[in-house]
């Protein structure tokens, strides 16, 4: 992207939008200046992978290999974690709140609500 263009990162993602729709939902998401493409096996991944950069090439589109990341088998995302076993919150991203709620009460008390707002990974919440 020119670095004069304003609005750079919605304009890409409109571009992106329209050169990919055909993908978008099925093994691709776009945001903001982010294509992400996800698979459950390694043979579609990397078959859909030369498949959006051919289109890029098409597109006379260039990639910067140096923000690009390959093969991750699970990705911190806009405060989730994908993985293969599905998409989970980030605890990092919630633990903060949940300290902040429960400021003032017992460990106990905190338990207690963090097991019942997010059962899992509640024990990471609590790590101090």
């Amino acid at each position: 992207m020119p670095f004069s263009l304003t609005n750079t990162p919605s304009t890409f993602m409109s571009s992106m939008n329209e050169i990919l729709k055909e993908y978008i939902g099925k093994f691709i998401i776009v945001y903001l200046d982010e294509i992400l493409v996800y698979n459950k096996t390694k043979e579609k991944h990397l078959k859909h992978l030369r498949l959006v950069l051919n289109i890029l090439q098409q597109e006379k589109l260039l990639i910067n290999l140096k923000k690009c990341t390959f093969m991750k088998k699970e990705l911190v995302y806009l405060g989730f974690i994908l993985s293969k076993n599905g998409l989970k919150m980030d605890p990092k991203k919630y633990r903060a709140i949940i300290v902040g709620m429960c400021h003032g009460m017992s460990l106990r008390s905190r338990s207690f609500i963090v097991s019942q707002v997010f059962t899992q990974n509640s024990s990471d919440i609590l790590q101090a």
